[in-house]
């Protein structure tokens, strides 16, 4: 006899039941933060952090927004590109951008900022602090070691951002 099988007969805790809600996923982060003494600033009613991290060669900020089924994490590089450079740097960044596993450098057309992106979906999970501390290395470690590269191939328009970006 043949069985046939309906997706409504899968399993609740596979799909559809929420584990984690926005404000849960967002202690989390900052309970991350605080158990390793880290500096941050945070805006509790928009669920963001902002933490800037020390590379090898550049700062590296982070602007971290919870949302109601995901976290995205931005690293805003601190230079621009020359307007005349935007072509080669778009091609480095495809060329970056091909072997990662995770994440993706941008660069904005209207005003040459570059930045890293990316975006944790936990709509069916329970995120733990290790993992958020685990994205965040993954994903400085990953913007550390191509910053200084581009910056070079952007011709290095440094930002200014020691003015806070989320509360400025």
């Amino acid at each position: 006899m043949k069985k046939t099988y309906i997706v409504s007969k899968y399993p609740k805790y596979v799909f559809g039941r929420r584990k984690s809600t926005k404000a849960s996923v967002y202690k989390t982060v900052i309970d991350s933060f605080k158990s390793q003494g880290f500096t941050f600033e945070q805006d509790d009613e928009n669920c963001t952090v902002l933490i800037t991290f020390s590379g090898d060669d550049l700062r590296i900020p982070m602007f971290i927004k919870v949302h109601d089924l995901h976290v995205g994490f931005v690293c805003y590089l601190p230079f621009k590109a020359d307007e005349s450079r935007y072509k080669d740097v778009a091609w480095r960044l495809n060329e970056i951008n091909l072997p990662l596993s995770f994440g993706s450098f941008e660069i904005d057309p209207e005003d040459g900022v570059i930045q890293f992106g990316y975006g944790y979906i936990f709509s069916d999970a329970n995120p733990s602090e290790e993992l958020i501390l685990s994205i965040i290395s993954m994903i400085i470690q990953t913007v550390d070691e191509f910053d200084g590269e581009l910056a070079k191939i952007a011709n290095r328009m440094v930002r200014d951002t020691s003015d806070s970006m989320m509360f400025g």
